[in-house]
């Protein structure tokens, strides 16, 4: 649970003794817990927060939004029962042993063998996005250069576990936080963009935000400056919202190109290396058509500005427009992290936005 922040001037929005401030992508926001009952979470109930978002200088209301706190399963996923789901229903995994486990915030992910993993998601959230990864990934992946956890098995749901889930490939590799890519590493992380970035078809799943183009974020993108100006005014960081806004528009008025496949959310810890080198890509739930440029601008923000021309070597032709989109999805995206109450992720958001030349440090 995100810890209860009292926001001067937004008390005046408290409308329910449960009700509480807290702090949200766009500013402060009221939220209040709806318990929903459980067919509406593959059997478990899940908690909805109604948040009522407030922003700016002067708290004024902005927006009205239903968003899901992720519930978990309420199930206890351990090693007994990872060994009964794939005996249940893939007997001839009976040999693999199972290994460590990793949980992420959306996800858990269970060692089989050497080369193999199982990955079950821990809320509905989780659940319903992994449609991308099971339904197209193997259809997509075909030609990929790179490694990426593309299912070779999908588990139905069961009594044992509500939800569907996956049998991949185990890749080997280390996070690009702990160990950056390397200018090589960087050219290849250009080269499986390029191959990434083939043409999506008209049915394939589109994101609800990232896919949209830059102008249909525009408002959006006003907001989340305005309230990063209001709530950094006592961190270590400036924002040149100025600077942010022609950044964003230039990129918003170039042409944009057909849609093809795009990641979507190329943070550093979906980016494994091994010795510098590009190892592989993970966590494909975000996976949608979109604009080649949205993946551009996460990988510019990934790399540093420094190695800006490693990627351009790896990836090909990028022309004016396609810099000028990529640049201000890189801002569309290090605008949410620098917001986000996550220390790390709040770092890295900054540190874009610097790269970006849109914002410095003063201390």
């Amino acid at each position: 649970m995100v810890a209860v922040t009292r926001s001067p001037g937004a008390t005046r929005w408290l409308r329910h003794p449960a009700d509480a401030i807290v702090p949200g992508i766009l500013g402060w926001c009221v939220v209040r817990p709806i318990r929903v009952a459980g067919p509406h979470n593959g059997g478990h109930d899940a908690l909805w927060l109604r948040a009522i978002y407030v922003a700016g200088r002067d708290n004024y209301l902005r927006r009205v939004v239903n968003t899901v706190l992720r519930a978990r399963t309420g199930v206890d996923i351990d090693a007994p029962l990872v060994r009964r789901l794939l005996d249940s229903q893939f007997p001839e995994a009976k040999s693999l042993p199972v290994g460590a486990h990793f949980e992420g915030r959306d996800c858990t992910v269970w060692r089989l063998g050497d080369h193999w993993a199982m990955r079950l998601p821990l809320h509905q959230q989780a659940a319903s996005k992994q449609a991308t990864e099971t339904a197209w990934m193997p259809r997509i992946a075909k030609a990929w250069p790179f490694a990426a956890p593309v299912p070779v098995r999908v588990g139905r749901p069961s009594g044992d576990f509500p939800w569907a889930w996956t049998v991949v490939p185990w890749i080997t590799g280390t996070p690009a936080h702990v160990s950056p890519l390397d200018r090589l590493g960087v050219a290849q992380l250009g080269a499986a963009l390029r191959a990434l970035h083939a043409p999506a078809s008209p049915e394939a799943p589109r994101h609800p935000l990232r896919s949209l183009t830059l102008l249909q974020r525009s408002d959006e993108v006003a907001e989340r400056i305005e309230a990063l100006v209001a709530t950094s005014a006592k961190s270590p960081w400036r924002l040149n919202a100025s600077a942010a806004a022609r950044v964003f528009r230039h990129g918003a008025t170039s042409s944009r190109p057909a849609a093809t496949w795009t990641h979507l959310d190329l943070h550093p810890g979906n980016i494994l290396t091994n010795d510098g080198e590009l190892a592989g890509i993970i966590d494909w739930s975000e996976a949608a058509a979109g604009d080649p440029a949205s993946d551009l601008g996460q990988a510019l923000i990934l790399v540093g500005q420094d190695s800006w021309d490693a990627l351009a070597i790896g990836y090909g032709d990028i022309d004016a427009r396609a810099f000028a989109r990529a640049r201000a999805e890189g801002v569309y995206y290090c605008l949410a992290f620098a917001a986000d109450a996550n220390g790390a992720r709040a770092a890295a958001g900054w540190a874009g936005l610097e790269a970006l030349g849109v914002a410095h440090r003063t201390r």
